[in-house]
C-alpha cells in the first residue's frame, strides 16, 4: 500500500507527499528528519489517500503538486479553503 498524504504547518502552509509507511514518515516530519519540512513548525497530518500501486501514488502526488484545480478541489473538500 501507498499512501499520498498533506501536512499542514503552523503557519498554514501545506505540503504534500507519498510513503508506504504513514507513522513512520509522518513520526519523521514531526521530529525534523525530513529535508523538505525540518524547518516547518508544528506539522499535522489533515488528509491522506491510500493506493494499492506505488505509480498510481507517485501520479497523484505529481497532480496535486502542481497545485491545479485538483489541489483546489481536495482543499475544498476537505474545508481548509
Amino acid at each position: 500500500m501507498c499512501y499520498v498524504y498533506l501536512l499542514r504547518d503552523k503557519q498554514g502552509r501545506i505540503y504534500i507527499g507519498y510513503t508506504t509507511n504513514v507513522q513512520q514518515r509522518l513520526s519523521g516530519h514531526v521530529r525534523g528528519k525530513v529535508y523538505w519540512t525540518r524547518r516547518l513548525s508544528g506539522v499535522i497530518m489533515i488528509y491522506y489517500e491510500a493506493y494499492s500501486d506505488k505509480g498510481l501514488a507517485e501520479d497523484r502526488e505529481k497532480q496535486l503538486k502542481i497545485r491545479g484545480s485538483a489541489y483546489q478541489a481536495l482543499l475544498k473538500r476537505i474545508g481548509q479553503r
